[in-house]
């Protein structure tokens, strides 16, 4: 099924815009290239994109001939390798490299525009340095070569590395509009796309709230999802959601088209994968019954009634086996922590809440008996 055993991978990924990959019936189902790992990465969290390394430009040196050509890709080093003191224009080069020409003792105007129209040229070692002397006179003074060097690669722009939460594969990079788009969360979304929620800091649930992964596709009209739906007493006004664009608007050729009014369209990798049955499965219509094994992520509707558990390890309040009704939004796991030395003599218990995947494990006849009643 669909992050089953991704989650058994990666058990930190987290699917905030899973409703636009997989929306409940009877909505349609999006574009589809047939590959699980598509699925997968339009499902995660996201984060801006490192901006690109700026491209290199060509160099005036490279666009030179003769002495005073450098390769493209190359440069003279900001100090020269080894230490050659200066030589006048009637002697040879001590050393291989690029030598500067410059007025040994410059006077006039005349003089420090010639010195800065010099550039650097390549000699051999015992090759004669030029004695034509092109625009000067012989009352202009001596010239002298100033040794530059042998030229180096340009450093390579340095690859900007990616976000810790790309790197550990549980959110993925997205070009972020520019200005960012921000709306408060009890107004209506003024824009389709994927939405990250914050509260300010000095709320008392910032530390819980304020999470990578809280983030939302919304369609344009519709409102915010309201904190209160996933036990968090945090007022939608307080709430403040960033736009961060049409990242799983894709449009391409050779997609595949899933659809909830007839069978789902499978290639014949799908079938011998066993994806045909996964596209069965996203395609059921309410009233029928979901396969045990099934994942739902907190914050969305519980599509069957019956025993859920949660995958996520360590301990949980209460039960890692809850149940839930159809309808019901599915909660976050309250993850009993480690309590610390200090905590043990209070008596303490340290809680977390977090978001999961909560795995059907026991489903409930269609007239179920009385169900168990929910703790107050």
């Amino acid at each position: 099924m669909f992050g089953c055993g991704a989650l058994y991978t990666n058990p930190d990924l987290r699917f905030p815009n899973l409703d636009k990959v997989l929306p409940l019936p009877p909505a349609r189902l999006p574009m589809w290239d047939g590959k699980k790992e598509s699925l997968i990465n339009a499902a995660k969290a996201v984060v801006p994109a490192p901006a690109a390394p700026p491209k290199p430009t060509s160099s005036p040196a490279s666009q030179r001939t003769g002495r005073a050509h450098i390769s493209e890709g190359w440069t003279l080093p900001d100090k020269p390798q080894i230490d050659v003191r200066e030589q006048y224009e009637y002697t040879s080069a001590p050393e291989t490299g690029y030598y500067l020409a410059q007025l040994m003792r410059p006077s006039t105007d005349r003089h420090h525009a010639w010195d800065a129209e010099q550039v650097p040229m390549h000699y051999r070692a015992r090759e004669s340095f030029d004695r034509t002397r092109p625009g000067l006179k012989d009352e202009d003074g001596r010239i002298v070569f100033h040794y530059l060097g042998l030229a180096v690669p340009i450093p390579k722009p340095v690859a900007f590395d990616d976000h810790p939460l790309v790197a550990r594969s549980i959110a993925r990079h997205v070009d972020v509009p520019e200005p960012i788009q921000r709306c408060k969360g009890h107004k209506t979304c003024p824009a389709t796309g994927i939405w990250a929620a914050q509260v300010p800091d000095g709320q008392p649930l910032a530390l819980v709230f304020n999470q990578w992964y809280r983030q939302a596709y919304v369609m344009e009209g519709q409102k915010f999802p309201d904190p209160k739906a996933q036990h968090l007493d945090i007022e939608t006004r307080d709430v403040t959601w960033s736009w961060l664009g049409q990242a799983n608007d894709q449009r391409s050729e050779d997609v595949v088209y899933l659809r909830v009014d007839g069978p789902a369209a499978t290639t014949a990798d799908d079938e011998a994968d066993g994806d045909a049955e996964a596209n069965k499965l996203m395609s059921a219509r309410p009233g029928q019954r979901i396969p045990l094994g099934e994942l739902v992520a907190t914050g969305h509707t519980c599509p069957q009634t019956g025993w859920w558990e949660c995958v996520d390890k360590g301990k949980v309040q209460g039960d890692r086996r809850q149940f839930f009704r159809s309808g019901e939004l599915m909660p976050d796991a309250v993850v009993l922590g480690k309590p610390t030395t200090w905590e043990r003599l209070k008596g303490e218990q340290p809680l977390y809440m977090t978001e999961t995947m909560w795995k059907l494990v026991e489903q409930l006849p269609p007239q179920a008996p009385t169900a168990p009643a929910k703790d107050a």
